[in-house]
């Protein structure tokens, strides 16, 4: 009987981390968001560096609303030393996954990019359910958040809430990638979360875009039961008293 009960405890438990595997976003605490799809580890505050006061002294140049230049923005979060851990990073995307609508005139009229091959982008889009303004085939999403109207999502569909996300009108609302573009002649990528699209800047522009800090990996080293599989674990240990309370 103690075996059995051991085994079916094992079971309970084992339940109980397999029911947490599938969520995609996870409050790990101390301002730590896990996404689970992603094997990622974000700052909840997405204009952490502006709020921590670190802006102020990163030198560089810097807006009040937590945009920076490029290179203050990769300084920053290389240095950045935050819950313990060093090696925080920016976002970074891959090109393959983007999309070049060429201007008639020459340039560039819009970008797409899969958010599949974007760390940015599948947050926004697929974690927070924000839909991005153009289809792959550059017309118009009818699904799209009109610009700067207020209607983005911030927080995941299970509640995990993102903080200080969206930014105002301009450039207020994108947010900057590490990767440096090689099929752009060495720019810097950013994303608008509003368009839910890409741009680019020059690496040694004015303020253009906030960072928000970024890991490889889950902060917690153990899984912890949700309270639902913990309560099934208690009921299933109840009626195990009760069996063997008739053997």
């Amino acid at each position: 009987m103690k075996r059995y009960l051991a085994q079916s405890l094992a079971g309970v438990l084992a339940f109980g981390v397999v029911a947490s595997v599938h969520a995609k976003l996870i409050d790990r605490g101390n301002g730590m968001i896990y996404d689970s799809d992603q094997d990622l580890t974000w700052l909840q505050d997405a204009n952490f560096m502006m709020n921590s006061g670190s802006a102020n002294g990163s030198g560089g140049s810097y807006a009040s609303d937590g945009r920076v230049d490029w290179m203050v923005a990769y300084s920053w979060v290389t240095e950045l030393t935050y819950g313990g851990y060093d090696d925080w990073r920016m976002p970074e995307l891959d090109e393959s996954g983007i999309k070049i609508e060429p201007h008639e005139y020459g340039g560039i009229n819009n970008i797409y990019i899969d958010p599949y091959a974007s760390e940015l982008a599948y947050m926004f889009q697929i974690n927070l359910g924000n839909e991005s303004m153009f289809n792959p085939d550059f017309s118009i999403n009818p699904k799209a958040c009109i610009p700067n109207t207020g209607c983005s999502q911030n927080s995941s569909a299970d509640g995990v809430e993102i903080l200080n996300l969206f930014g105002s009108n301009g450039y207020g609302q994108n947010y900057y990638y590490g990767t440096v573009s090689e099929i752009l002649r060495g720019r810097a990528w950013f994303y608008n979360t509003h368009t839910n699209s890409l741009g680019t800047v020059e690496v040694g522009d004015n303020p253009r875009a906030r960072v928000w800090a970024v890991r490889d990996g889950d902060v917690a080293s153990v899984s912890v039961p949700e309270p639902s599989v913990v309560l099934l674990m208690i009921s299933g240990l109840a009626g195990l008293g009760v069996t063997r309370g008739r053997l």
